[in-house]
């Protein structure tokens, strides 16, 4: 959800272009991490910081599950889908023996903390990724 236009309209944003140096170049930024704080042209917000995403994959579970690979233009309900397709429950627990998605973050054992930002970040379709693969079994 971008905040700009709301705060803004609300007069609790003040635009920041008046604000740059002379020097400050926004070709020096990614169109994408600029537009979100933008509101009819004026800039509004700026981004803190930015990381590129990527998945890596274990292509030997992907052929054991008969998975196809990732391919350009997935989307977040691709992943998905896959995430359950590989999520498997071995033994007959009702508990995943093997994931089919993780994103850990160094710190604690708790691995699939990892997720916790993303769905604060990406909300719906991150959330229903999380509750099918990490909460509960598909």
């Amino acid at each position: 959800m971008n905040p700009s236009p709301n705060l803004s309209l609300r007069g609790n944003l003040v635009a920041l272009d008046d604000y740059f140096p002379t020097t400050f170049d926004k070709a020096a930024y990614l169109p994408n991490l600029l537009e979100p704080g933008q509101v009819d042209g004026e800039q509004f917000l700026l981004p803190k910081s930015y990381s590129t995403l990527a998945i890596y994959y274990n292509k030997a579970l992907f052929d054991e599950a008969g998975v196809s690979y990732p391919e350009d233009g997935w989307t977040w309900d691709d992943l998905l889908d896959v995430a359950l397709d590989l999520t498997q429950d071995l033994d007959g627990d009702n508990a995943p023996d093997i994931w089919g998605s993780n994103c850990p973050l160094p710190g604690p054992p708790v691995s699939n903390i990892g997720w916790l930002p993303l769905v604060v970040s990406w909300s719906v379709t991150m959330a229903r990724i999380l509750s099918a693969t990490w909460i509960r079994m598909p």
